[in-house]
């Protein structure tokens, strides 16, 4: 079956990503052929693709693109002040598999690792090649990073992402 839909480009991500924001306005005005492929922080477009298949089926449109821009969105899981549920690494995982599966598509860092994404193993790496770490705590516990905040000058982020 013909692939209805072919881009130059496919941006994927979160909706109220600046970056993939700015990326589309300059694709637009520069006319290039690009599809965006963006959630919300409670609604992610249908997508499935077959290993097997050159397409990537977004919202039942048949969809190929020859390059990708994607990113992990790990800021948008609130709505109205309250975490909604973040199924923000599933559905990136899945659209980066299918942008790496895919031999005739660019992307960058096509061989990455996921170790790449890991920032404890990142600032492990970079403390023990000599270079100034802050000190970083890591939990899941919400009572505890709140105590940390009340206590520490401290910047608090996802650990994926």
């Amino acid at each position: 079956m013909p692939v209805s839909n072919e881009y130059d480009l496919l941006l994927a991500g979160g909706e109220s990503d600046p970056n993939l924001i700015c990326l589309a306005d300059r694709a637009d005005a520069m006319s290039v052929n690009a599809v965006t492929l963006l959630h919300a922080p409670d609604k992610y477009p249908s997508c499935s693709f077959s290993i097997d298949e050159s397409y990537l089926v977004v919202d039942g449109r048949k969809t190929h693109a020859k390059s990708a821009f994607i990113r992990h969105d790990v800021f948008s899981s609130v709505i109205d002040g309250e975490e909604a549920p973040d199924n923000s690494l599933g559905w990136f995982s899945a659209v980066y598999g299918w942008c790496v599966s895919q031999r005739d598509l660019k992307i960058f860092n096509k061989d990455l690792r996921y170790v790449a994404l890991n920032k404890i193993f990142m600032l492990d790496l970079a403390a023990s090649l000599g270079l100034n770490v802050p000190r970083t705590i890591v939990s899941n516990d919400r009572k505890h990073i709140e105590a940390i905040g009340a206590s520490l000058d401290c910047v608090a982020k996802p650990v994926h992402g």
